[in-house]
């Protein structure tokens, strides 16, 4: 929403004119926010829709946890994370009783513009499986137990937000 309460259909309607589309910084920004959480939410119903179809066996991406194969993996889903800012704030090992996929990250629907039926190829080549090894996801569900804490982030990170309160 911008400044004006209006969402990104409203400002689209609002600024377009026989001359094309002209929007403020403001309101390209709430454009680009939106459309980024529309492609992603696109990417994981296509993905839901093709597992539905064709690997009902396979936990959904939408109720299950993500986890990592081995702890090296775990340590490149921690930097991609701290990429984004999103804090991991623990690495676990698990017991786990129920089912499990393994599949690449780097297979899923890209975030662009291509036409359904690309994307809907995309995701069946997704659900095939870890084949080239490049970004392993493991998605479980079941009955979930954490066995061992491996490495415990959330005190360092309390004490950097403090420091950067002081600061």
């Amino acid at each position: 929403m911008n400044a004006k309460g209006e969402d990104f259909i409203k400002i689209l309607y609002g600024h377009y004119t026989n001359e094309g589309l002209n929007i403020s910084k403001e309101n390209a920004e709430v454009a680009i926010k939106y459309v980024e959480q529309t492609i992603r939410a696109i990417r994981e119903v296509v993905v839901e829709m093709v597992r539905l179809q064709e690997h009902p066996e396979y936990p959904s991406r939408l109720s299950c946890l993500y986890t990592a194969k081995s702890y090296e993996d775990a340590l490149k889903w921690k930097e991609i994370f701290d990429s984004y800012n999103r804090h991991v704030l623990q690495i676990v090992k698990l017991r786990v009783m129920g089912n499990y996929f393994e599949g690449d990250a780097n297979l899923l629907p890209k975030e662009d513009g291509i036409p359904f039926s690309q994307k809907i190829e995309q995701a069946r080549e997704y659900w095939r499986g870890n084949v080239k090894n490049e970004l392993t996801e493991l998605l479980i569900n079941g009955t979930i137990e954490v066995v061992e804490i491996i490495d415990d982030f959330s005190t360092l990170i309390s004490k950097i937000r403090k420091m950067l309160w002081v600061l």
